[in-house]
């Protein structure tokens, strides 16, 4: 895959503020990492990241800690290099915002069944769905 930038000389540059502010919020996440880390014996990335996710972070971007993964995960290789391997997550199927996501699918599909909507769309239930 390849990207292009086309760049114009009046397009807008970042101020000297935001470059500070981007810098103040790389420093309050990676010292949150080393807090979480230096509390903690179990140092999983996945449950560093669900402690990080629940902490109150100042500055964040819109997309919210989305947008610092690469961030996070380069701090986190730094502070436990012998937990470097845990980095990686679960396969999708087996995250747990795959199933609340699916929870929810199954609750809105039960919901129209007693409500016998004739529009609702309805998929034979698999393995996955049989577990909740």
């Amino acid at each position: 895959m390849s990207i292009v930038l086309v760049v114009f000389p009046g397009a807008p540059k970042p101020t000297s503020e935001a470059m500070r502010a981007e810098q103040r919020l790389d420093e309050a996440i990676e010292m949150r990492i080393l807090e979480l880390v230096s509390h903690s014996e179990d140092n999983d990335f996945g449950q560093v990241l669900q402690r990080l996710l629940s902490s109150d972070i100042e500055g964040l971007p819109p997309a919210g800690l989305a947008s610092k993964r690469a961030l996070i995960e380069k701090i986190y290789k730094r502070l436990c290099p012998e937990q470097a391997g845990t980095v990686f997550l679960k396969k999708p199927q087996n995250s747990t915002l795959c199933r609340i996501r699916m929870m929810l699918a199954k609750r809105r599909m039960e919901k129209a069944e007693k409500e016998n909507d004739p529009l609702t769309f309805r998929m034979p239930a698999t393995k996955s769905q049989e577990i909740f």
